[in-house]
């Protein structure tokens, strides 16, 4: 039995999927197809809180998650006219009533029959919300027009495109006030609802934390890539996204995963660059994140992930105004705690300073060229200058990305001479600094012939040394 659902599954979604190419390649045939198509979806949504046998149902849940994922691999512009029907559809899944509804008779199923459980070949309430999840993020994103951004073939993820800098929604002004921006704000209520969120976590067969954590990723993504269409959703999104930083466990009931904390980031990212008005705001927030940051960074194990938050949240406080107070803000964190400092990943003073030396570094290459190299270098530098430098690989790969980020040649001169003096000493541990630097794809001849000069300058202190001591 469990195998003849797979099968319907598998049946609707490519049913679906070729229908929904011939609708996107042949326009004249969109107005019978897609209406047709949201029909039935509408009745398979329909029928699924109603009290059917559990194969029956079974069935109605197998066509659900097919035509769901047929959407989510689909070509969103062609949903646009009915996203009033969309709205209907996804109220109706996750409600409640339809996941408590589905949890009793897979439980009661499982517990009459000797055949492979219902449950086993994932058909669960869980299965069919999170690919429902998956579909409102590829809507909503999907209807985002970021063609004035730069978007290559490897790009196609309509997060990543976003971040790089404002887009427009494809809603007319008329739809955005219409029934339209209605369906867009239901989705967006229902990315924060706790009420259906509840009745998974206490209903789910098994408790599978990164199955909950993907979800409340795709969650994230989804209501912020709703405020590209609805701009008065920025203000509350923000709030949200904050609460998600400040609890300990996730709405699901587990612990937040790093990976979850730095989707968060971004979206602060995404809308700081959206919504200007709240620019001010999220840079703040942002910033006390890295000075004065949750438990999460000291206790996780996602190494990969933390760095990528602490560089993230780096990258977006680099914003070109007030540069110069953050700066000041970040290095009275660093210098403040350097002398009591050791190398515990764990101990929150060494996060800090950790953090802060990235952001000092993210901060460096928009500042004026004299501010860099009066200011902010020397302050990465001096403590390469110690006996024992904390955080020494930090330090030097800093300095590194500050050479390759930066636009003034004075600033890079200033760190590629740093570098190559203190590679007399040190040289296994700049050479990857160095190499850094040497990455000069695209940049202005000059960079070239800094880097040069300081090369053979040193390579001719050498060779003077070597004779002197012959």
């Amino acid at each position: 039995m469990s195998h003849e659902y797979i099968q319907l599954e598998n049946f609707i979604y490519e049913a679906f999927v070729k229908l929904l190419l011939i609708a996107q390649k042949f326009e004249d045939s969109r107005d019978e197809i897609m209406p047709t198509i949201w029909t039935w979806s509408k009745k398979f949504a329909d029928s699924l809180n109603k009290n059917y046998p559990s194969e029956q149902l079974f069935s109605i849940v197998a066509s659900s998650v097919g035509t769901v994922c047929a959407f989510g691999d689909s070509f969103a512009p062609l949903h646009l006219p009915y996203l009033p029907q969309i709205k209907s559809v996804i109220q109706q899944i996750l409600s409640e009533e339809t996941i408590i509804l589905i949890h009793n008779a897979a439980a009661s199923h499982d517990a009459t029959t000797k055949l492979p459980t219902y449950t086993e070949q994932g058909f669960d309430n869980l299965s069919l919300v999170a690919d429902l999840i998956t579909f409102m993020r590829q809507l909503v994103g999907g209807l985002i027009d970021a063609s004035e951004l730069s978007v290559g073939p490897e790009e196609k993820n309509i997060w990543e495109t976003v971040m790089k800098g404002k887009a427009k929604t494809r809603l007319t002004v008329k739809q955005s006030a219409g029934e339209e921006g209605e369906a867009i704000k239901t989705i967006y209520n229902l990315c924060w609802d706790m009420n259906w969120k509840q009745a998974l976590r206490d209903t789910s067969f098994e408790n599978d934390p990164q199955t909950f954590e993907t979800m409340l990723s795709v969650i994230v993504q989804t209501a912020v890539l709703c405020t590209f269409h609805i701009e008065s959703l920025a203000e509350t999104t923000i709030q949200n996204l904050c609460d998600v930083l400040e609890d300990a466990e996730s709405v699901f009931g587990n612990p937040v995963s790093m990976e979850t904390y730095l989707t968060v980031i971004e979206g602060l990212g995404i809308l700081c660059n959206q919504h200007s008005t709240y620019r001010t705001k999220i840079l703040d927030i942002l910033t006390g994140i890295l000075i004065k940051p949750s438990s999460i960074f000291f206790t996780t194990t996602e190494e990969s992930a933390l760095t990528s938050a602490r560089q993230c949240a780096s990258s977006i406080v680099n914003d070109s105004s007030a540069t110069k107070s953050r700066l000041f803000t970040f290095i009275n964190a660093a210098q403040s705690i350097y002398s009591s400092l050791d190398s515990d990943p764990a101990n929150p003073k060494y996060v800090v300073y950790l953090n802060a030396i990235t952001a000092i570094a993210a901060i460096t290459p928009v500042l004026k060229p004299h501010e860099a190299i009066e200011i902010a270098i020397p302050v990465i530098a001096r403590k390469l200058e110690d006996p024992n430098p904390k955080a020494e690989k930090l330090l030097w790969d800093s300095l590194g990305n500050i050479g390759l980020t930066c636009a003034d040649d004075a600033v890079f001169r200033e760190i590629v001479s740093f570098v190559l003096q203190h590679s007399k000493k040190t040289f296994s541990k700049v050479s990857r600094t160095s190499h850094t630097l040497a990455r000069m794809s695209g940049r202005p001849l000059k960079f070239y012939k800094i880097y040069l000069d300081c090369v053979l300058s040193m390579f001719v202190d050498r060779a003077a040394g070597l004779l002197k001591n012959a």
